[in-house]
């Protein structure tokens, strides 16, 4: 150290020289420096740079020129020299010059001696007195970022070869200086051009780059960039190489630094121009109607109600034209001639309707064959009557039926707007009144709305007064009159004279004129009047008031179904429908009260409290009284039907009994011990007693019959019925026996035979149509040919032909019946004279065949079922007819006919629906699937009982943030066993034999108790969704059942998302939707499952009151997606999401469906790809959820 103050000039370098602690920073070789005086002498280098440039103490005092020799550090020689000279002419520089010397700095990059990169920065050494003292030389290493670097470049090149093999272009958006700079753009003739675009905002709207409408879209798409949002994706349409407009998606990523905040949007545009129009032809798809063309019914609603909202405004009120156009006796057409001609005629009518309006009327099929015109802008009243004809011309000249030679008529209802309302509601009901009237004409005309028609309509919306029976206050009642009824009626043996009393004196007590009960027959729908009370001079009332002649309106019991009482102040000045006008013009009825009485939920009448002499204002204390009175005579009234019921019940039962020669009589359960006979038995039977075996004392037998309709009684079927041929009595004997509960708890087997030979040779033997045997003489010829003979085998076909429907729709009932003559007609040519055919029923028919070898008459089978191909192929070329059947070859023990007709029948349904011509047979895999369908059926409610059914959840994950967001609660069958039964293998068995029922409230109690649990340990809420069969939804007390369950568990019902399937909605679904909308009203989310791809299911879409939508795994059955497969999907979900429904994916696999899905803004999904269905003790692990 020494020797180098010896040589160090500068004083401040030398303090920091002789600091211990600088010294041994310097030697850690943080810092590689180089301090020269003026004249490049070397005077200190840290040690560090002997392994950069070779340096040491050992070159102090010597000029860094002359120990610098490496050609690699050339450049640096030249730089220092530079410097040196520039030192020599500022010696003297003064404070200014200081200053901007001291700025002066040059910055090179060199590659030390041991390969590492280095930064070397030469600059003066200013002293405290502002004299140049030196030169400083710094190096710092760079080898780390000269690494970064290279890498960067790597990954910008990689960047670039991927950017130049995608479809997409890609770009990045500076939010300060508003710059859009493509690094490429998208292939075409401008993909060079205008790579940078400033101020992209406003030089994309003034360069008319953007399609005029979607300039607001744009607007958004840039205020969302200059916002940094996080994920950007936008919609909208700029001009192609064509100079037209196509489609493209922006969709962009914010990139923060560390503080969070974004100063550029990265992003890739996207041509998606031929997804677009396939998207916009499935949309025109469900905005029109898919025969004709034309606007769909929801659509047609919507454009009218676009149209008259603007008129509305306008202060030049336009004249519409509203009218309604029915095809007359269309549905007699579509039956005689079948639904291809109907189809036909309506897709004519609706090509030459267009053809009569201007392209800006708005023409809509609204109903199979209805159709809704709205004709804007009458500029002459008469211009109406001339369209209005034009029509009914245009529809006799054009659509003929051409089979008949008949015309085909319209009739059409119209109404005017404004004059006749401004909205579509009330121009559309008095449009569809003027129809009614031109119907009720006569057809094959056109009427115009008249007010005086209202009351020639049978007024479907007539409003009466309603009092709700919740708003009775029994203190109001009247005490009197009660207990003067309460004393009638309890103190006499006479129920109909009592009831007769109690209404004479409630009449005289409120001045009444008369008072009616009116009844439904039991039995019958018809109202009969049952008890009346008049005052003097007033006339009976013997009109029936509700069925029989219909006087007030349709669905007059609807009135009562909420409101139990109906109350007219003055008939004379209220506004009434016609008929009920006249009603009480006939009764001279001048004010009443009608109070509905029910057995249980069942409407079965009304009492009537009538005033004939004036108008009277019903007040409530009458109203609450008679109401009441009401409630208390229905009570006697029913009592009444009961015993009539009852009388009349045991009379039919014991004239039967006598008149039809019933030979009855019944057997301890489990036994054929006889305890109970009939008279008629013990006539025919005289051995007969109790205590004796029936088939000893009736039929002579020591053994049991065989067969016997005993054998058929079991858990679940409580009757049996057989029918035998008696060899002995040359008889045919229908036996059915029932088991029975006896008042004391003991089961008895209740048996009735009757010889029904003679009805069996009454009935017709041949079918009228098609001329084959029918059921009943296929039966009695069959059993004869079983029962009579050991030594001949026989088989049992059972066809029918599938989609037969479709044949009778499409083409008519009479080429139907013609297909079905031609097929018996084939079958009875191809049997031998010992073999039999019938026709069942519709389309089904049977054949037996004898034969002793089983592969010889399959083979005879195949061979027919060949020539039936052939044959009808040439017959009815333009018609797919497909047979489908089942055999059973009957074994030796096989005596009852039935059951060999339902296992042929079991062996059909395995082939129904292949769409081609097939048979199969019953066999031992199939006997063993019905053994296994029955063995279900046997455990499944010990299985209910004993906890086997497992409730298993599977998640639902949250696309976006791969979380789980909820699950779904499933089914499995665990044995005792431990064997695991599949949902599949069970669930359509339950279906079938209404047991799911009771399984799903099985699942729904242990899925809310579940919920329950976790609720109560603090866990967060958690949405589940369960299975609603449409069982269930034909259930009058489902919700309220459910409801219970929520209430008993404390459940929110915002938790429970019911998921009920497409196929549902396709049956009564204006009923569907009020049910669902019940649901939705109490907070429980809707989900539609399984939805599919149908068009019909899209366009039930706009109507379906749901919040989810369930996509269908048959959508991901592969895991590679097709072009096609992506346009329907991505179509669908943005149609649910622009209907505000949420979207869930179910059977997603992979990684590339869940992309796709994300670009498609799905929300969730579920999929193996997740999680499988699991134990809900698995599932809590999962979300580490507290479990008590």
């Amino acid at each position: 150290m020494q020797k180098n103050n010896a040589i160090i000039k500068d004083s401040s370098l030398h303090t920091l020289l002789i600091d211990d602690a600088f010294i041994q920073f310097l030697k850690s070789g943080q810092i590689a420096a180089i301090y020269l005086d003026n004249d490049g002498t070397i005077q200190y280098v840290t040690p560090i740079l002997s392994s950069i440039m070779g340096l040491s103490m050992e070159n102090y005092g010597l000029l860094i020129t002359d120990v610098i020799q490496s050609e690699q550090f050339t450049q640096l020689k030249h730089m220092i020299l530079n410097y040196i000279h520039h030192v020599n002419e500022n010696r003297d520089a003064d404070m200014t010059q200081l200053q901007a010397l001291n700025q002066y700095q040059s910055e090179i990059e060199i590659t030390g001696l041991n390969k590492i990169s280095y930064q070397l920065v030469i600059r003066y050494n200013i002293t405290n007195d502002n004299k140049v003292n030196g030169i400083i030389i710094l190096l710092y290493d760079i080898s780390q970022r000269k690494a970064i670097e290279n890498n960067l470049k790597l990954e910008k090149e990689k960047y670039r070869i991927f950017a130049e093999l995608t479809e997409c272009a890609l770009w990045e958006y500076n939010i300060k200086t508003k710059e859009f700079k493509h690094f490429r753009k998208l292939k075409g003739r401008y993909a060079n051009h205008n790579l940078t675009i400033p101020d992209f905002r406003n030089t994309m709207i003034q360069k008319g780059w953007l399609y005029p409408e979607d300039i607001q879209e744009f607007e958004a798409f840039c205020d969302s960039m200059d916002r940094g949002e996080e994920f950007i994706q936008y919609d909208l349409r700029s001009l192609g190489d064509n100079d037209e407009y196509i489609w493209i998606r922006y969709q962009g990523t914010a990139l923060r630094d560390e503080h969070g905040n974004t100063s550029v949007i990265l992003g890739r545009t996207l041509n998606i121009d031929n997804e677009y129009r396939e998207h916009e032809k499935i949309v025109q798809r469900l905005l029109r109607d898919g025969l004709t063309g034309l606007y769909n019914r929801a659509t047609t609603k919507e454009k009218v109600d676009q149209c008259l909202e603007r008129s509305n405004l306008d202060e030049k009120q336009s004249i519409h034209n509203f009218m309604i156009i029915d095809i007359d006796n269309f549905q007699q057409i579509n039956e005689l001639l079948g639904h291809v001609e109907g189809d036909e005629i309506i897709e004519m009518f609706s090509k030459e309707l267009e053809k009569l309006f201007h392209s800006t009327d708005i023409i809509g099929r609204i109903g199979g064959d209805k159709f809704l015109v709205l004709q804007k802008d009458i500029k002459k009243q008469n211009q109406i009557k001339q369209t209005l004809a034009a029509i009914c011309e245009m529809a006799r000249n054009q659509l003929h039926d051409f089979q008949k030679n008949k015309l085909i008529t319209v009739s059409i209802g119209c109404a005017s707007y404004p004059a006749d309302g401004n909205d579509y509601e009330t121009l559309y009901r008095k449009a569809d009144i003027a129809l009614y009237i031109a119907k009720s004409r006569g057809k094959d005309q056109f009427v115009l709305y008249q007010q005086d028609m209202e009351c020639q309509y049978l007024d479907t919306e007539f409003e009466p007064f309603l009092w709700n029976s919740s708003g009775i206050d029994t203190s109001n009642v009247d005490k009197r009159i009660m207990n003067i009824a309460l004393d009638i009626l309890n103190d006499t043996s006479n129920l109909h004279y009592s009831i007769n009393h109690v209404l004479h004196e409630v009449g005289k007590f409120f001045n009444l004129s008369r008072i009616t009960v009116y009844e439904t027959e039991i039995g019958n729908k018809e109202a009969r009047v049952h008890f009346e009370w008049r005052n003097l001079g007033i006339p009976s009332a013997e009109y029936d008031l509700l069925e029989k002649n219909r006087p007030m309106i349709k669905n007059y019991k609807d009135i009562f179904m909420s409101n139990n009482i109906l109350y007219i102040n003055d008939v004379a000045t209220e506004k009434l429908p016609f008929s009920l006008e006249l009603l009480f013009a006939r009764l001279g009825t001048k004010a009443v009260v009608q109070c509905a009485i029910y057995d249980g939920d069942t409407f079965i009448g009304t009492v009537n409290f009538e005033d004939c002499i004036s108008a009277r204002c019903w007040s409530k204390y009458e109203l609450d009284t008679l109401y009441t009175l009401t409630r208390f005579l229905s009570t006697y009234i029913l009592q009444l039907r009961s015993k009539l019921d009852l009388d009349n019940e045991l009379f039919f039962s014991q004239a039967t009994l006598s008149n039809q020669k019933l030979c009855n009589y019944a057997v301890k359960e489990g036994t054929y011990e006889l305890v109970y006979f009939s008279e008629y038995t013990k006539k025919q039977f005289p051995n007969v007693k109790l205590g004796a075996m029936c088939y000893n004392v009736i039929y002579g037998r020591e053994t049991p019959c065989d067969p016997c309709p005993l054998s058929g009684l079991n858990t679940y079927a409580n009757t049996y019925s057989i029918e035998t041929y008696h060899n002995k009595d040359n008889a045919w004997y229908s036996t059915t026996a029932t088991r029975e509960v006896l008042p004391d708890g003991s089961s008895i087997d209740l048996i009735c035979s009757v010889d029904v030979t003679g009805f069996i040779d009454r009935v017709h033997s041949t079918d009228a149509m098609t001329g084959v045997l029918t059921l009943s003489k296929f039966e009695a010829e069959a059993m004869k040919l079983i029962s009579g003979s050991s030594k001949n085998k026989y088989c049992i076909i059972y066809c029918d032909f599938d989609k037969f429907k479709n044949i009778n729709d499409s083409w008519g009932y009479s080429i139907g019946n013609e297909v079905l003559i031609h097929f018996a007609k084939l079958i009875d040519r191809s049997i031998k004279g010992t073999e039999l055919t019938c026709r069942i029923s519709d389309d089904k028919f049977l054949i037996m065949l004898s034969y002793k070898n089983k592969s010889e008459t399959i083979e005879r089978i195949k061979v027919f079922y060949n020539q039936l191909e052939e044959y009808f192929s040439e017959a009815f070329p333009r018609i797919k007819i497909v047979i489908t059947g089942g055999i059973y070859f009957l074994k030796q023990e096989d005596k009852v006919l039935s059951i060999a007709i339902d296992r042929a029948n079991l062996a059909r349904k395995t082939v129904k629906g292949t769409h081609k011509s097939d048979f199969a047979i019953y066999d031992n895999f199939l006997h063993t699937q019905v053994s296994k369908e029955k063995m279900i059926e046997n455990r499944m409610n010990e299985a209910l009982k004993n906890n086997e059914f497992i409730v298993y959840l599977q998640p639902k994950i949250d696309l976006s943030s791969r979380k789980i967001v909820g699950a779904e609660a499933l089914v499995r069958w665990r044995f005792p066993s431990g064997q695991i039964l599949s949902p599949n293998d069970f669930i359509p068995i339950f279906e079938k034999n209404g047991f799911v029922t009771d399984l799903d409230f099985y699942v729904y109690e242990k899925t809310l108790s579940t919920l329950q649990k976790w609720l109560l340990q603090g866990n967060p809420e958690i949405i589940i969704s369960i299975n609603v069969s449409g069982i269930h939804l034909n259930e009058a007390n489902f919700l309220d059942r459910f409801l219970g369950l929520l209430e008993k568990y404390n459940i929110p019902p915002r938790l429970i998302e019911l998921e009920i399937t497409e196929s549902i909605f396709f049956k009564e679904l204006d009923r569907l939707v009020l049910i669902i909308n019940s649901f939705r009203q109490k907070g429980f989310l809707i989900s539609i499952d399984d939805f599919g791809s149908g068009y019909s299911s899209l366009n039930m879409l706009k109507t379906l009151p749901i919040d989810i939508l369930k996509l269908d795994r048959e959508f991901f059955m592969w895991n590679e997606m097709g072009v096609q497969d992506k346009i329907v999907i991505s179509g669908i979900i943005s149609l649910a999401k622009g209907l505000g429904l949420k979207v869930v994916s179910e059977g997603v696999e992979t990684e590339e469906q869940v992309e796709f899905l994300l670009e498609s803004s799905c929300d969730m999904a579920q999929g193996y790809l997740f999680y499988k269905p699991m134990p809900v003790e698995e599932f809590e692990k999962l979300l580490d959820i507290k479990s008590i």
